[in-house]
């Protein structure tokens, strides 16, 4: 569903993603891993469409999607997101912020109500439709977050270290239901996170990152039981 074929991507002078390929199967959990400023976010926001790559390409579906020529338009790429900091409308309701996605849809106003009170009941949200991001806790807000990434119902759905913020119960409890929801929707998803809690408990694969590259990648016991390199060993804490 997913592919990346030498991709880099530069900041000025900085390589943020040096000649990274991967493919990641139809529905699919992998964690893109990594320290901080590894490459890990940039990578998710090229498959995303967010970014152009300086080189290479990126594949959706078989088709091509990003090179440095031509770039498909994010809206096009049935794609929903979950960013670090969500990015909830404070002047809209929680009803609203779902709903924002339909906007430009055929759908008419009532049916992009009644689609995100469907969604809103998905997550757990019945009955707050009416109220504001900011009468929610941080975990109903990420619920929320989730909801309107999954309105349009896309076939991947992109977490970029959404949970960072929350402490460790509520991130077992969003993880469990992300995927519940993987689940019964099939999507794919591609989780971006430096956390070993969450890694541990999410993915199929994980791709370890470091300074723009892939270091390893496979299954997460593999990596554990047969680290390449010391800093793999290192990050994933191997005795």
């Amino acid at each position: 569903m997913i592919r990346l074929e030498n991709v880099t991507k530069k900041y000025g002078s900085k390589i943020a993603v040096d000649g990274v390929s991967f493919s990641i199967k139809e529905g699919s959990i992998i964690t893109l891993i990594g320290p901080s400023g590894c490459g890990k976010t940039t990578t998710l926001r090229l498959i995303a469409g967010l970014e152009r790559p300086d080189s290479g390409k990126v594949y959706l579906n078989g088709k091509p999607a990003s090179s440095p020529r031509k770039i498909l338009d994010p809206c096009k790429r049935n794609i929903g997101m979950v960013f670090q900091d969500l990015a909830l409308w404070p002047h809209m309701t929680i009803r609203q912020n779902v709903a924002f996605p339909l906007n430009g849809t055929k759908a008419d106003s009532h049916e992009r109500a009644a689609q995100a009170d469907e969604m809103l009941r998905t997550v757990n949200l019945h009955g707050r439709e009416k109220q504001y991001p900011r009468e929610l806790s941080g975990g109903e807000q990420q619920r929320v977050a989730l909801a309107r990434a999954l309105v349009l119902k896309p076939r991947i759905l992109l977490f970029d270290e959404p949970l960072a913020n929350l402490d460790s119960l509520l991130k077992r409890e969003i993880i469990d239901m992300l995927l519940e929801l993987h689940r019964k929707l099939q999507f794919t998803l591609v989780y971006v996170t430096h956390n070993q809690e969450e890694f541990s408990r999410i993915a199929d694969k994980v791709i370890l990152m470091r300074s723009g590259r892939i270091e390893q990648e496979g299954a997460l016991e593999q990596l554990k039981k047969e680290p390449r390199t010391d800093f793999v060993r290192r990050f994933l804490d191997v005795d």
